[in-house]
């Protein structure tokens, strides 16, 4: 019986210690809007002084941004986004990686992306154009946070047609204890 409690006790502990974990990572988390562009802040969660990649197992890294409306706890998507990601298909050939956070970031693949809920993801032309020819932005800001963005006139003209009031923003690391969600609130830049 003691045992059962002393579990339950733990169990508890646990739970509100991820609790207090997400609602400080939430908190961190930054959406802004400026005069010709949009941009979002990820925390990072566990300073690193090097990273790695390629280490032959699934997921790798993204930070994802999606541009839409939270309330009452629901995220609604507008289908736009933009994101950064390492990982390939063939992690048997690919050999392992390794550096500064930095490194990871500009080594990244940075895009644009509409998702399949998008209204817009059935035109093909306009899809290709915002997946291949967007101009995503990443800033390393002294290994505590990345940013990722745009001032791409085509992004920027979507993002004012929705007047989004949130983000959604996805970490995917390869630990689960530093992968997150958070819905900030877009901010107006000064």
């Amino acid at each position: 019986m003691i045992a059962k409690r002393n579990l339950i006790s733990i169990i508890a502990l646990l739970s509100i210690n991820a609790s207090a974990n997400v609602a400080n990572i939430s908190s961190k988390c930054d959406a802004i809007y400026y005069d010709n562009g949009f941009a979002a802040g990820f925390p990072i969660v566990k300073k690193k002084e090097y990273w790695e990649w390629y280490k032959k197992s699934h997921p790798e890294y993204i930070w994802s941004m999606e541009l839409g409306f939270y309330k009452d706890e629901n995220f609604t998507s507008v289908g736009l986004g933009i994101s950064i990601s390492i990982g390939t298909m063939n992690l048997k050939s690919t050999p392992k990686q390794n550096g500064s956070l930095e490194k990871l970031i500009n080594f990244s693949t940075k895009n644009a992306f509409l998702t399949q809920d998008s209204k817009l993801y059935s035109n093909k032309i306009l899809r290709d154009q915002i997946l291949y020819r967007s101009q995503v932005f990443t800033r390393n800001i002294d290994d505590d946070m990345i940013m990722i963005g745009t001032a791409d006139a085509g992004l920027f003209k979507l993002f004012k047609e929705y007047n989004p009031t949130h983000m959604r923003l996805k970490a995917i690391l390869p630990e689960s204890k530093e992968s997150y969600t958070c819905y900030p609130k877009i901010e107006v830049a000064p």
